[in-house]
């Protein structure tokens, strides 16, 4: 971020991009290993995926620190950034050599539109009826906005 972004607001800015496209990743790259390990005829790998895929996932989490504190003891926050960068790319570039094997419904976008507000009103109705959930929120909110205030 020192590489890009120097005040406060441009983190911020950044930072909430960052968790807008992290939302729209949701839960499309377990599909898509799921929907190709089917296309193979290999669904007996999917438990061994997502197996290996935690043990890959906390590994990195030891050796990343490890790595980002030789570069910034080297190269400065700016560096960091650089790989950082360089390794989102890389990323990019070799998932979209993968074939998508996924076939998507034709849908109409109102009927998805109409279909999110009714889920919406369920779901509001349901937080209105249970207390407990309803309280959960409410001080949820109130933590929020503490801390975006103070």
């Amino acid at each position: 971020m020192a590489f890009v972004a120097k005040d406060f607001w441009s983190i911020l800015i950044i930072w909430s991009l960052l968790g807008v496209t992290t939302t729209f990743e949701s839960g499309a790259s377990s599909s898509w290993v799921v929907d190709n390990l089917k296309k193979k005829k290999k669904p007996n790998l999917q438990q061994e995926y997502f197996i290996k895929l935690q043990s890959i996932f906390l590994l990195g989490a030891i050796i990343a620190p490890l790595i980002g504190s030789v570069i910034i003891r080297y190269f400065s926050y700016t560096g960091l950034w650089l790989v950082f960068g360089c390794g989102m790319i890389l990323t990019g570039i070799l998932l979209s050599n993968i074939p998508e094997y996924y076939k998507p419904k034709k849908v109409s976008v109102k009927k998805t539109i109409l279909n999110n507000f009714k889920l919406a009103k369920k779901g509001f109705a349901f937080v209105k009826k249970t207390k407990e959930i309803y309280y959960f929120i409410i001080a949820g909110f109130f933590n929020k906005s503490k801390s975006f205030f103070c």
